[in-house]
């Protein structure tokens, strides 16, 4: 299987540069919105400590003052424009991510076939491959449509974010909170529109990259015994990926991971041995307390070691309006019930 995962850890880096140049391209469009908007946070933030300084500070003072004013409708305006920006890079990079998963898919399933022939990849008859169907990115034109789900999400962020700082500096003036604290709130709650975008356009890339790959596995489900779970073990794997790694579905299943997941479906040959030879269960279980208390949580630890649920039990499937259904990490209360977890 080593012809397999070999080709499957070159896939995945090519993957993760594409990703980081999207990735990076999106930080620095941001960093410019954030530098446009600094002279209104400073100047509010002048405003807040003169009110103090004479004691005339109040939540209505604030909130009825131009420097406040004007600074929401200056965050307003630049995530809306910068919204329509992303999805111009979403639409570009979701295409491209689609296009490179038809590509891996087919190699993937190179290399699975190299296994069983006992060769090098590049040795492979390309022919014993067939080419995913012309329409295989057809799903592209529903889930790009400007009227669809994931641009309306993109729409909403400029208008929740900017409302969320709003209530927020208002908040802190009537608890009376340095001017500093207030400013650092603002600088931090505005970043969270940035990892909001970058949320969605990594998921949105993996989304397509995945879809049309399997694409390729449906288009080749006479040589496979279907599909593989495949995680990156480490101590950053949520426990729900690590109780999926090695488990086999269909060969049209598409890999449905969580947002920003890294897992990916390996093809499984018929003939050939699953190409995941340990599990999530028996890796996590050659680790040390330390780490599996850690990467557990205190709480399902403890119940994970007194038998009360079994790993294969901390995943679950939620449904995502934009993506669909996902697999994420079962919370203890998912797996015992309320009041069991409770007692816990």
């Amino acid at each position: 299987m080593s012809e397999l995962l070999d080709t499957w850890a070159k896939l995945r880096k090519q993957l993760d540069q594409t990703d980081s140049k999207v990735l990076e391209r999106l930080v620095n469009a941001y960093g410019l919105t954030y530098e446009r908007i600094t002279p209104e946070i400073d100047a509010l933030v002048e405003l807040i400590q003169a009110q103090m300084d004479a004691g005339k500070l109040t939540k209505e003072s604030i909130s009825k003052s131009s420097a406040y004013k004007k600074l929401i409708r200056e965050i307003e305006s630049e995530l809306d424009d910068y919204s329509t920006w992303l999805k111009t890079e979403v639409k570009t990079a979701s295409n491209d991510a689609a296009k490179q998963g038809l590509s891996a898919g087919k190699f993937l399933l190179l290399g699975a076939l190299a296994g069983s022939l006992g060769v090098p990849v590049n040795e492979v008859p390309r022919e014993l491959v067939n080419n995913a169907p012309p329409d295989a990115l057809s799903f592209l034109a529903d889930y790009l449509n400007p009227d669809g789900v994931l641009f309306g999400r993109i729409d909403k962020l400029s208008g929740y974010h900017a409302d969320e700082i709003a209530a927020g500096i208002l908040d802190l003036v009537s608890q009376g909170k340095n001017p500093r604290v207030i400013a650092d709130f603002i600088t931090d709650n505005y970043g969270v529109g940035l990892t909001d975008a970058l949320r969605m356009t990594r998921t949105a890339q993996l989304y397509s990259y995945r879809q049309s790959a399997t694409a390729v596995n449906k288009e080749n489900a006479d040589l496979l015994e279907g599909v593989v779970w495949c995680a990156e073990l480490d101590d950053t794997c949520c426990m729900s990926c690590v109780a999926l790694h090695g488990q086999v579905f269909p060969a049209d299943f598409i890999c449905d991971d969580h947002h920003n997941g890294r897992c990916a479906v390996l093809p499984w040959v018929k003939g050939m041995p699953n190409p995941i030879e340990q599990t999530g269960a028996d890796w996590f279980a050659t680790q040390s307390e330390s780490v599996q208390r850690e990467q557990m949580g205190d709480a399902k630890y403890e119940a994970w070691k007194d038998g009360k649920f079994e790993l294969s039990q901390l995943t679950k499937d939620y449904d995502n309006d934009v993506f669909g259904t996902m697999k994420g990490e079962a919370s203890l209360k998912d797996i015992l019930g309320e009041e069991d977890a409770n007692n816990g």
